[in-house]
């Protein structure tokens, strides 16, 4: 995340976001949000089915089953 604002606003040309964004309060923080908010998405795509295989001992087919409620909710 900093490093793609260190490029934004010193390397780019043409940047992808406006350097006047970031340099308002809001932009950065709804960012910020959308950055963790996807982080934890992927966090549970990866980690449920290794969780219901390892812990809950079942089988790779029954953990994408499980994990399909999972990820229906969150798209």
């Amino acid at each position: 995340m900093v490093a793609f604002i260190l490029v934004e606003l010193l390397v780019a040309a043409e940047p992808i976001l406006a350097p006047v964004l970031l340099r308002q309060k809001v932009p950065v923080i709804v960012g910020t949000s959308n950055f963790f908010v996807s982080v934890c998405t992927f966090s549970i795509i990866y980690f449920f089915p290794m969780w219901f295989q390892t812990v809950a001992l079942t089988s790779a087919s029954e953990a994408g089953r499980l994990s399909l409620c999972c990820l229906w909710c969150s798209g």
